[in-house]
C-alpha cells in the first residue's frame, strides 16, 4: 500500500487548479444509458412537492399524515381523526395559536389538558393523557423526520409520554433533505 500525504496548501493548490481547467465545462449528468447510472437515478428522491416525499417517508414507519389547506383547517381535521380513533383525551401546550383546536376538542367531547405548569406539578396528569398535540419545527422529506424542539410551553414530554403524538408541521417548514 502506497500513502502520500501531502501538505494542504499543496492540495488546495492542486483542487483549485483543477477547478480552473474545469471552469468552462458544462455539468455532466450521468448518462443513464449504463445500467450501474441507471440505477442510481432510480435510487434519487423524485423531484417535486417534498410534502409527498415526507408523507410517503412517513407512512413506511406508520404514520399518518393529513393534510390541510390551512390553520383554519386544523380544529376539523384533528378533531376527526381524534374521533376515528378513540382518543379520549389530549394534552397539548398553551399556545394562543392552538386555541381553536382545543376549543374545537372540548365541542367533541375530547377531555382536554393544557401544559400550564411544570412537569413536576402535572407529572401525573401527562402520564394519564391518550394524546399529546404539539407544533413543529421542521421536516424533512427524504426521510419523514420531525424536528421539535421542546420549550417551556411545549416540553418533550407532550411528544413522548403519551402513547399517541399529533404534530402539527407548517408546509414552509417542510424541507427535502
Amino acid at each position: 500500500i502506497r500513502m502520500v500525504i501531502r501538505p494542504m496548501s499543496e492540495a488546495r493548490e492542486n483542487i483549485l487548479n483543477r477547478l480552473r481547467r474545469n471552469a468552462g465545462t458544462p455539468f455532466h449528468r450521468p448518462n443513464p444509458e449504463t445500467a450501474r447510472e441507471a440505477e442510481w437515478w432510480a435510487r434519487q428522491p423524485p423531484v417535486g412537492y417534498p410534502g409527498e416525499r415526507f408523507m410517503a417517508e412517513a407512512a413506511k414507519v406508520g404514520t399518518t399524515c393529513l393534510r390541510v389547506p390551512d390553520w383554519e383547517a386544523v380544529p376539523a381535521a384533528v378533531s376527526a381523526w381524534v374521533r376515528e380513533h378513540a382518543v379520549g383525551s389530549a394534552m397539548t401546550g398553551a399556545l394562543p395559536m392552538l386555541e381553536p383546536l382545543r376549543e374545537r376538542l372540548r365541542a367533541d367531547g375530547v377531555e382536554l389538558h393544557t401544559y400550564t405548569e411544570t412537569i413536576e406539578q402535572q407529572r401525573e396528569e401527562i402520564f394519564s393523557v391518550d394524546c399529546g398535540i404539539t407544533t413543529v419545527r421542521a421536516g424533512i422529506a427524504d426521510t419523514g423526520s420531525l424536528l421539535l424542539v421542546p420549550t417551556a410551553v411545549e416540553p418533550r414530554l407532550l411528544s413522548l409520554a403519551m402513547p399517541v403524538h399529533v404534530a402539527l408541521l407548517e408546509g414552509q417548514a417542510l424541507y427535502p433533505t
